[in-house]
């Protein structure tokens, strides 16, 4: 059996190894959470298991390389989200999460950025607790407003940041626990769905006769619910009126002008064009 041994403020467990005393730090001041300790270590002896103590690693070290491992992964405009949780989470502390471009005011002066509630405050990684997280989150909520579904954004992001941190980062915390993953979820509701009544297609269709192009990609938005960064990048190459009834149109990663484009979801799709759309494809290609 082990023993407790205290040196100034912070405690320490001593047991013997065969004939040699071992002397170990508990890295903590907490007399109950010495014990707790204490008591977790005697079992894993008991077991046979090893005892793996935590790490001590600067939180900007461990977020800086996540967010090198997210660019590495990931197309640039969807780390730039990631990137605005974790400084939202724990403020600008590595490079990777300061702001690079501050906005100038007409005067030559940078803007004021704007106010947001205290980030986590913690020296190390692994000191951070779910209670630290939970609270970081509530703090959004009464602060920003932020909904429920933007809440739970945050806990994911940092769910897999711990999850990164343990697997890949070389960070063990203690009781291999991940804080985020013990926080609560926000309950999301289901946001009503809007849609144009046949009537209202018609009469907003109608007032676009006179901009035949406007008109065709209204139509096509209409018709065929591409997102708007699909059309600005749709191209006569992608529009084949030989497949299937009326045509097809193909939504695919390409290269224009040099500049790479992939669609959101990083796969291509095929979408089906209507006659009511066609009807307005042949309006704008005879």
């Amino acid at each position: 059996m082990a023993g407790l041994k205290k040196r100034g403020k912070r405690y320490y467990e001593q047991y013997y190894s065969g004939k040699k005393r071992v002397v170990r730090a508990l890295r903590t001041a907490s007399l109950q959470i010495a014990k707790e300790k204490l008591r977790q270590h005697d079992s894993a002896r008991f077991r046979g298991e090893e005892i793996v103590q935590p790490t001590k690693t600067p939180i900007g070290k461990v977020v800086g390389n996540f967010v090198k491992n997210l660019l590495a992964k990931k197309r640039d405009r969807n780390v730039k989200k990631d990137i605005y949780y974790l400084r939202e989470a724990f403020g600008p502390v590595c490079e990777e999460l300061k702001i690079k471009n501050e906005k100038i005011s007409k005067n030559g002066k940078k803007r004021p950025a704007k106010k947001s509630p205290e980030p986590i405050e913690a020296t190390y990684f692994e000191w951070v607790r779910t209670a630290d997280i939970a609270a970081m989150i509530a703090d959004q909520v009464r602060f920003k407003g932020i909904k429920a579904k933007t809440a739970n954004r945050f806990r994911e992001v940092l769910v897999r940041l711990y999850n990164w941190a343990v697997k890949e980062g070389g960070v063990t915390m203690p009781g291999n626990v991940n804080p985020a993953a013990a926080v609560e979820r926000y309950e999301e509701t289901i946001p009503p769905i809007r849609f144009l009544k046949l009537d209202e297609i018609d009469m907003q269709l109608k007032a676009l006769a006179h901009l035949p192009a406007l008109l065709v990609m209204v139509a096509i938005y209409i018709y065929a619910g591409l997102r708007r960064e699909e059309l600005f990048w749709l191209t006569l190459g992608d529009v084949d009126l030989e497949a299937g009834r009326y045509g097809m149109i193909r939504v695919q990663a390409k290269t224009v002008g040099g500049e790479y484009w992939q669609p959101k979801t990083g796969k291509n799709r095929g979408i089906p064009i209507s006659r009511a759309l066609k009807s307005y494809l042949d309006l704008q290609t005879g």
